[in-house]
């Protein structure tokens, strides 16, 4: 059981004086430091939201801007006929090139065409004289009939 004497009465006393105590030194400075900083949370808050909305009005501005929009519609049809320009510039080359192709292929053709045909008319000579010689070791006979026939 609670006994009331003097013991209980200081404790009781000091306690109080320790509350008293710790609310001039530490709680008074401490809520003081808590309301000021809530403060500047505060402030800062509503500094923030005023921030956001008008970087949202901005950004709403901008988007709607006729001129802007006007902007981003020509440089897109600006890109659009680049594009087109380029495939069309790279078709025309890649003909043009199909035919210089052609072209070359046809003159390097005439030209083996004419080297053969040389080829055959540097041959006849020899091939003759070949002929002449065999016709005469298989007949026999002598070569001025056979070169006399040979021109006919």
């Amino acid at each position: 059981m609670i006994s009331l004497d003097f013991t209980t009465l200081v404790f009781a006393l000091s306690f109080i004086a320790f509350i008293a105590l710790m609310q001039l030194v530490f709680f008074a400075p401490v809520s003081d430091k808590i309301a000021e900083r809530e403060g500047k949370l505060d402030a800062n808050k509503t500094f923030t939201i005023n921030l956001v909305q008008e970087i949202q009005a901005k950004i709403a501005k901008f988007k709607d801007d006729p001129e802007l929009v006007a902007a981003r519609t020509q440089a897109h049809e600006i890109i659009i006929a680049a594009k087109t320009e380029a495939t069309e510039a790279k078709t025309k080359l890649i003909a043009d090139t199909i035919d210089e192709l052609k072209t070359r292929k046809e003159k390097q053709s005439q030209l083996f065409e004419n080297e053969r045909i040389q080829i055959i008319k540097n041959l006849e000579g020899p091939i003759k004289e070949i002929t002449h010689l065999m016709v005469t070791k298989l007949l026999g006979g002598t070569s001025i009939k056979v070169k006399e026939e040979l021109k006919v």
